[in-house]
């Protein structure tokens, strides 16, 4: 409806161009960690400490904000955690309340005090206070995207909650995830973002896992990026320095594209955002 019939057709005809890979054929993307009550199972640094259950609780991101570059390190999660940004996730033994530690049994009676045990997700499970499918990614992708979408690496060896999907490489792929993630920032991707994304009002453009698997991603020139200054692009809110740079070596030097279909794909990008953030 908002794109002139040039713009379509461009759309469609770098789709089918050499040299695109489906986002889907290199990783999968999966919601993140569903607690079901988040105030019993999302914790603060000192409220580990106050109940005894360092042995008990693993490093999680709880919101996309606290991903602020394309990669996520261990010194970032640090200092989240320094801040007391609620950064513990409280995952004890799968095993029955009596054979866990005393501080975690301690912890899980005092929920059942609260009645956090029956609300629906955690009563349906065979142990409420065992939280089902917790893993750790290999990348970040943003749920919910305000100016463009993010890929980000998990240097962090931490898990997410389900604001931000989980990424998982698939095995052939695990090696480049580093030049995958830097080739997710190209004015190409981030257009088709917009097109396959969904936006339901309040200038937010929603992906679902399935959505986050449907992008095409330029990657025949991709090893030539240099990611720790494409992360450093993005803290410093650089990103059409960061687009300029991969612009260049992935859509005109690795597909071939002129300089002025790749504007074109720039402007659709921001014709899109721009609408879809003014709505609001």
């Amino acid at each position: 409806y908002y794109l002139e019939t040039e713009e379509i057709k461009l759309l469609r005809e770098v789709e089918e161009e050499g040299g695109i890979t489906k986002s889907g054929d290199v990783y999968d993307v999966s919601v993140g960690v569903v607690t079901g009550k988040n105030d019993f199972f999302i914790l603060e640094q000192d409220e580990v400490e106050e109940k005894g259950l360092s042995e008990e609780t693993i490093d999680i991101v709880t919101r996309s904000g606290h991903l602020e570059g394309a990669v996520f390190h261990r010194t970032d999660w640090e200092d989240n955690n320094d801040i007391q940004r609620a950064s513990k996730l409280f995952k004890p033994r799968d095993a029955p309340l009596e054979d866990l530690s005393e501080s975690a049994r301690s912890y899980i009676k005092e929920g059942q005090e609260e009645e956090h045990h029956t609300g629906y997700k955690c009563r349906v499970r065979d142990r409420w206070y065992i939280v089902p499918s917790v893993w750790v990614p290999d990348a970040f992708m943003l749920r919910q995207v305000h100016s463009y979408p993010k890929l980000i690496l998990n240097d962090a060896e931490a898990t997410c909650t389900d604001t931000i999907h989980r990424v998982e490489f698939h095995d052939n792929w695990k090696e480049k995830r580093r030049e995958v993630i830097a080739a997710f920032i190209n004015s190409m991707t981030f257009a088709f973002a917009e097109v396959r994304g969904r936006s339901y009002g309040g200038g937010v453009l929603t992906f679902e896992p399935s959505e986050g698997e449907d992008l095409p991603l330029p990657l025949g020139k991709a090893d030539e990026l240099n990611l720790t200054e494409i992360d450093r692009l993005v803290r410093e809110d650089r990103i059409e320095e960061a687009l300029d740079i991969n612009d260049q070596v992935l859509l005109e030097e690795g597909l071939g594209l002129s300089r002025r279909k790749i504007q074109t794909l720039r402007g659709i990008w921001k014709k899109l955002r721009d609408r879809r953030i003014e709505r609001k």
